[in-house]
């Protein structure tokens, strides 16, 4: 009796034994299941962030180079009526100067009427050598001296419009001959010069519209820009004169640069730089970037 109770005993712990390994069994495959499930939500998760991530800065960069070019584009949309405006300005005063035999007095007094000087802030009169007989602007100083070159230099070049850069400013310029026999357009006698400076106002307001901050280049120097002071200097130094310069750090953070010469083919250059931030977009990686540091 005691013997068979002893082999009912084992039978029990041999099933008991057989159940426990059965579980645990049960349990190592359900954990490795859960583990793989868990890998395998991680992996996707963490590839589907880093598709959005990619993805996401294709996007922003398209962006920053579409507002770019969209703020250039309304720009010379500006230019263009701009230039109209001094055509119209120059061939009134022109044929003033060719009414008047080229007085300067009379040319002088038409170009400050008050009806007609909302478009422009600089006027010059020269002769046919191209030498200033008289030069009047609106705001600020043009020296002289810049003013004689920048004449000397649209004169040998034949130019109807173009760029000057004097006092720091940069000017939207058109120039009109005028003669002694207008029908012929011989004997030349002289050139009316009108002008309208490129203002902080103009500039903020492009910089405004494109969200983005705008600059105004002449050969290497800086004419006007939206940039603060230290930003502005840190550009100049990483451009170089090379203000196309795709990618500069300015004061820790990062811009796209996007530049347009205005003065095709001309001399010094005359540019349109649109400076676009990464910052938004950067701020954003970073998150993406601590999430996925996270799921690692």
């Amino acid at each position: 009796m005691k013997a068979k109770f002893e082999r009912i005993l084992r039978s029990s712990g041999q099933v008991a034994t057989r159940l426990v390994r059965v579980w645990e069994e049960n349990l190592q495959l359900r954990t490795k299941l859960l583990l793989s499930f868990v890998l395998l939500t991680v992996g996707l998760t963490f590839g589907t962030l880093l598709v959005v991530r990619h993805a996401a800065m294709t996007h922003e960069q398209e962006r920053i180079e579409k507002d770019a070019s969209n703020a250039i584009l309304t720009f010379e949309v500006v230019e263009a009526q701009m230039q109209q405006s001094l055509l119209h300005k120059a061939d009134l005063l022109a044929w003033v100067a060719f009414t008047h035999d080229g007085d300067a007095d009379a040319v002088k007094e038409a170009s400050e009427d008050p009806l007609q000087t909302d478009d422009c802030n600089l006027y010059v009169l020269a002769d046919a050598r191209g030498i200033i007989q008289t030069m009047h602007t609106k705001g600020w100083a043009f020296p002289s001296e810049e003013a004689q070159k920048m004449v000397w230099r649209s004169v040998y070049r034949k130019e109807a419009s173009g760029w000057w850069y004097g006092g720091g400013n940069l000017y939207r310029v058109v120039l009109a001959p005028f003669y002694e026999d207008a029908s012929t357009k011989r004997n030349l006698r002289g050139y009316v010069v009108v002008g309208r400076s490129i203002d902080q106002r103009a500039t903020r307001d492009l910089a405004r519209i494109a969200s983005s901050d705008v600059l105004f280049t002449f050969g290497e120097d800086i004419a006007i820009s939206t940039l603060d002071p230290v930003k502005e200097l840190q550009f100049r130094r990483q451009a170089g004169g090379d203000w196309g310069r795709a990618d500069p750090k300015l004061n820790g953070e990062h811009y796209r640069a996007q530049s347009v010469q205005l003065n095709a083919g001309a001399w010094p250059r005359a540019n349109l730089v649109v400076l676009k931030s990464y910052k938004e977009l950067e701020a954003y990686l970073e998150g993406l970037n601590q999430l996925l540091l996270g799921l690692w």
